[in-house]
């Protein structure tokens, strides 16, 4: 399940990335939030046969960007994914086969790096981004060891945590539909609620 929302350069990659992992049994299913475009129907074009494509011409923020696109399958498992993800050959299968093996695991994030070719110092490439996230002793919620080298042994165990990014995780879907997806009272984050 894909969310996109005008960056094709992006899309056009993270589609190339999941095409490289594709299997018969996995569907892609794509909702572009609000930005349709000539350059995006190239881009579907390279879906296989069985994708689902929708479109707003509004954005309509992430959560309910996300609630739309994890609910246009009907897999029992489903890989979600924001544009700018571009996962890397086997997580697709270690992610499922880590589902597999403990049914009590309602949704599973995996090791997300900096893009490979990042210049940001705040950045590092190739370096972690994201391994789950923590809270510190004021409550504050963290990225635990962002920034240190992937090969490190502590970037590499399978752990319980607190949370993990909404920019890709697997989730069973009849979790999903039992806590009714994403708070969609967010809305587009452009401001914070107040009240109730």
């Amino acid at each position: 399940a894909i969310l996109t929302a005008g960056r094709t350069d992006l899309f056009e990659k993270c589609v190339d990335y999941l095409l490289l992992q594709m299997q018969p049994e996995f569907r892609i299913q794509v909702f572009n939030n609000g930005k349709p475009s000539p350059e995006y129907d190239r881009i579907y074009k390279k879906l296989p046969a069985g994708s689902l494509v929708k479109s707003t011409q509004n954005n309509v923020g992430y959560p309910m960007g996300a609630n739309t696109v994890i609910k246009m399958g009907n897999a029992s498992l489903v890989l979600f994914i924001s544009d700018d993800i571009f996962v890397h050959d086997g997580a697709i299968q270690a992610l499922i086969d880590r589902m597999k093996s403990d049914e009590t695991i309602a949704l599973c994030g995996y090791k997300l790096l900096f893009p490979l070719d990042s210049e940001d110092v705040n950045r590092p490439a190739r370096k972690i981004q994201h391994i789950g996230m923590a809270s510190n002793i004021r409550g504050d919620m963290i990225h635990p060891l962002i920034g240190w080298s992937s090969e490190n042994t502590k970037c590499n165990i399978s752990q319980e945590v607190l949370a993990v990014t909404g920019a890709s995780f697997i989730v069973r879907r009849s979790i999903f539909k039992q806590v009714s997806g994403f708070d969609t009272s967010y809305g587009r984050g452009s401001g914070i609620r107040r009240g109730v």
